[in-house]
């Protein structure tokens, strides 16, 4: 219930403000983003980043990207993309939770006891099975936060009952009934403790059916491609077939694109691939240590896959926020370590402040190897929550010590090879620790 509260009224706030922007994003006013222009985008690879890439194309199980005029294009395999953009989450439209993990943006409709029809602006869909769906999205969020909000309630949900949330606040447990559902439905009923209980769906925030009902995924599909509509697909594979995009879903099978590929990867904003082969993400591995100093009361974990307070890593601002799924988060003062075997190998990220809309960060972070025994510094910056992009930054070796502040996003590479212990450390800066919250996104080991 809480949850539930916390979401309708942050929703309720910004309903307005969507509404506006979404006006504003469908026309062709300068400086919005429509589903014309092509995203520009850091594309990272096992062992290199290009700081701009573009999604150009989608030929058989191939992406082409157009990168840096000095490194031209780039005809890629779904297996080699570590990550492309980050998943914006579903505003302003309603959704479908599938059992596989993919989240399907559009206009749902309840057509009758087995399945329910989903209008999608990319995708041509079949009618789609209740046996496959986890949770609907009946009212729409309006932001970021307010998303991340719902499908973090959705996901605890636990137990043998299905679950309707309604605007009001209010939460109804029990078994959902399909039976009476028709083409042209208007409400919806649940059994609670042997009463019937039926709710227009305009009163509806959300509804789940009970997790035991789906069996657990043994290993979630390694290819993630998300929308412009924050439609987000688990698939088996991606492919190219009459000049449409396909997908294999464990949920639906084949799915393919609406529009030819071309059209199509205007859409695509997100795109990753786990696992790949001669590659260890960080928040995979076990530290060897973890240490955290603080200058009060509060103790900070480490954050794995998630922030130190424990939700989805979200890098950007505003319209341009979005979640990434692996890193690690830091918060000064503290450090990590990983044993490594002194294998030729490269450590890699892309470091963000946690929170960009606040001025107060300001983080000395380093990279320290323990070689032959010996620990020592091999790479160390300021990251500002304040800096603006500056796309002459790069690293400073530890000779100099004159730091400029970095931007949020800068990119680290660094060869670790003889190396038996490899350590992130993030210092407090200017202002003590006060904002010292740090993303190391993607930070991964590439081997030879």
């Amino acid at each position: 219930m809480t949850h539930l509260s916390s979401w309708y009224l942050r929703s309720a706030l910004n309903t307005a403000v969507w509404l506006l922007i979404s006006i504003l994003t469908t026309t062709a006013i300068p400086g919005f983003l429509s589903a014309q222009d092509q995203l520009t985008q850091p594309l990272h690879l096992p062992d290199r980043r290009f700081k701009e890439a573009k999604l150009t194309g989608i030929q058989g199980k191939q992406l082409e990207f157009s990168v840096a005029a000095s490194s031209g294009n780039q005809t890629i395999t779904t297996q080699q993309v570590v990550r492309w953009g980050s998943w914006r989450g579903i505003i302003g439209s309603q959704a479908v939770w599938m059992s596989d993990g993919s989240w399907l943006s559009g206009q749902v409709q309840l057509s009758n006891r087995n399945q329910l029809r989903l209008q999608s602006k990319w995708l041509n869909l079949p009618e789609l099975p209740f046996r496959s769906i986890r949770a609907v999205v009946y009212t729409p969020t309006a932001s970021l936060a307010d998303w991340t909000a719902m499908e973090q309630m959705l996901k605890s949900l636990s137990g043998e009952n299905d679950v309707v949330w309604l605007r009001d606040r209010k939460q109804l447990t029990g078994v959902i009934e399909l039976d009476s559902l028709t083409e042209d439905a208007k409400e919806l009923s649940i059994k609670v403790a042997d009463q019937k209980v039926t709710v227009p769906l305009e009163e509806i925030a959300a509804f789940a059916f009970s997790p035991s009902l789906f069996f657990e995924v043994s290993a979630e599909p390694a290819l993630q491609i998300g929308l412009d509509d924050g439609s987000i697909l688990k698939a088996v594979e991606l492919s190219s077939a009459d000049g449409k995009a396909s997908f294999t879903l464990p949920s639906l099978a084949k799915v393919a694109s609406l529009d030819d590929t071309s059209e199509f990867a205007r859409a695509v904003t997100f795109v990753q691939n786990n696992p790949i082969a001669k590659l260890q993400r960080l928040d995979q591995l076990k530290p060897a240590s973890y240490r955290h100093i603080s200058d009060s009361t509060l103790e900070f974990s480490l954050g794995v896959s998630e922030d130190v307070y424990g939700k989805p890593l979200v890098h950007g601002s505003q319209r341009n926020a979005g979640i990434v799924f692996h890193g690690l988060a830091l918060h000064g003062a503290s450090q990590v370590a990983y044993r490594w075997d002194r294998s030729p190998a490269k450590l890699l990220a892309e470091l963000h402040m946690a929170d960009p809309a606040s001025n107060l960060g300001n983080a000395l972070c380093k990279v320290m190897l323990v070689r032959n025994g010996k620990l020592e510094t091999v790479w160390e910056a300021t990251l500002s929550a304040k800096a603006t992009n500056d796309s002459t930054a790069a690293p400073r070796s530890t000779s100099d010590r004159n730091h400029a502040n970095i931007s949020p996003g800068f990119p680290v590479e660094i060869d670790i090879t003889d190396a038996q212990l490899v350590v992130l450390v993030v210092e407090k800066g200017e202002q003590g620790q006060l904002g010292d919250h740090v993303l190391w996104l993607d930070a991964r080991i590439a081997t030879q």
